[in-house]
């Protein structure tokens, strides 16, 4: 979780970090929603997990098995965290798993569909005030799916992931990308700090076509 950041705008060549603070969650889809309705979110998202080829990310599920969510749930997740109506005409498909959509509804009771839709974005019921998140990175396999749906939501920046990646690219892809963005650069700046990194690491035979899987969307 990072609060605190220097401009409002969507605009990549802007810094937005100017402070950081971390927390850690486990991988279910309960921290999710407890991060975005309850804990105040974040400015920055960073998901380590899994995805399938189908396009889900891996989450747990509350009898603590893997449990896949599409990326239609992800992105009303965020729209209603962040304020804003789901977009009935929205290419992500809704997902099918009930049971993970009546975990989401159940987080916090108090807060009603009208209640959240009448606020003004960023603000909850009650005026609890969100941090609007800015920066969301998919760190899994077959991800871009995903980070279009937190696009959709209203994310300005996403990186994610093409296809099957390993284990030692994405370290040695996130490493730089972060150290990049706290010094200062541009997400757009830390994204291409971060690939040419991973391109050049060592003698890895596979560490350019690895650079190429990832993508930053949006801006």
């Amino acid at each position: 979780r990072i609060p605190s950041a220097s401009s409002s705008s969507t605009n990549s060549s802007k810094r937005y970090f100017s402070s950081v603070h971390l927390s850690t969650y486990n991988g279910s889809i309960h921290s999710l929603t407890t991060l975005l309705s309850v804990s105040g979110g974040a400015s920055i998202i960073h998901y380590g997990g899994h995805g399938d080829d189908t396009g889900a990310l891996l989450f747990e599920s509350p009898d603590g098995v893997a449990a896949p969510v599409r990326a239609g749930l992800l992105q009303r997740l965020f729209q209603s965290a962040h304020g804003a109506e789901t977009d009935s005409d929205s290419n992500c498909e809704p997902d099918s798993d009930d049971s993970l959509l009546e975990e989401t509804k159940n987080v916090d009771s108090d807060i009603s569909d009208e209640e959240t839709k009448t606020e003004p974005p960023g603000t909850g019921a009650l005026g609890r005030r969100y941090q609007m998140t800015r920066l969301a990175v998919v760190s899994a396999c077959h991800s871009v799916e995903a980070g279009n749906a937190f696009v959709e939501a209203g994310v300005p920046h996403v990186v994610a992931v093409t296809s099957k990646i390993r284990d030692q690219s994405v370290i040695e892809f996130e490493l730089p990308f972060y150290q990049a963005l706290f010094a200062g650069a541009s997400v757009r700046k830390s994204f291409d700090v971060a690939a040419n990194a991973l391109r050049t690491a060592g003698q890895d035979v596979h560490a350019e076509s690895d650079a190429e899987k990832f993508v930053l969307l949006g801006g």
